[in-house]
């Protein structure tokens, strides 16, 4: 009863007060790193891939060097601290993400549903973790994130919105479908 109050609370806030359309959160210092575990102990943790309702991973994925649902998307990659959009994968474990801006060039989508969106960012090395203020569709953020980065990747948490920056909860939709997700990326 408790989280549903919560997230009621957190859905008429974000409708009835005027707020900012993003939150920026800069990245401690260390290793950016996919997971297909949640890490017990990280200084930044979010989910970051595509599940059904079901459980099932969505979107292409690679475990162990090999493959799953391959598409001709541009991919995300994870490599010292720095993350790539190309079309060439630099890790083992690492899930397809939307691209929301690449090369300074803002993508357009033609989704209309309104969600709390989160994506990961970068302006020249800056790297950075954006996170709308209030529901927004997927073209929406896309504008926003293309005002603050040259390249930001969508980090689709489903419904379920756990993360935490250090000792910040980064989402009041932290306590939904935790068995649903598959995979994450950290600062340990």
């Amino acid at each position: 009863m408790k989280k549903l109050l919560l997230f009621l609370l957190f859905t008429f806030v974000s409708i009835s007060s005027p707020q900012k359309s993003v939150i920026v959160m800069d990245l401690p210092d260390g290793q950016l790193e996919w997971t297909i575990e949640r890490p017990k102990k990280a200084r930044f943790c979010v989910p970051a891939a595509f599940t059904s309702l079901d459980g099932k991973i969505e979107g292409e994925y690679r475990i162990a060097g090999k493959s799953y649902h391959a598409n001709k998307r541009l991919k995300v990659s994870i490599t010292d601290s720095i993350f790539y959009v190309d079309s060439k994968w630099h890790s083992d474990y690492g899930f397809q993400q939307l691209i929301l801006v690449y090369n300074n060039k803002v993508k357009s989508f033609k989704d209309d549903r309104r969600f709390v969106r989160r994506a990961l960012c970068k302006k020249d090395e800056h790297m950075f973790l954006v996170e709308s203020a209030r529901k927004m569709t997927l073209n929406e953020f896309a504008v926003e994130c293309g005002k603050l980065s040259s390249d930001a990747v969508y980090l689709d948490m489903g419904s379920y919105g756990f993360g935490y920056l250090g000792n910040k909860l980064l989402s009041p939709f932290a306590f939904f479908g935790r068995e649903k997700q598959t995979n994450w990326i950290c600062i340990k």
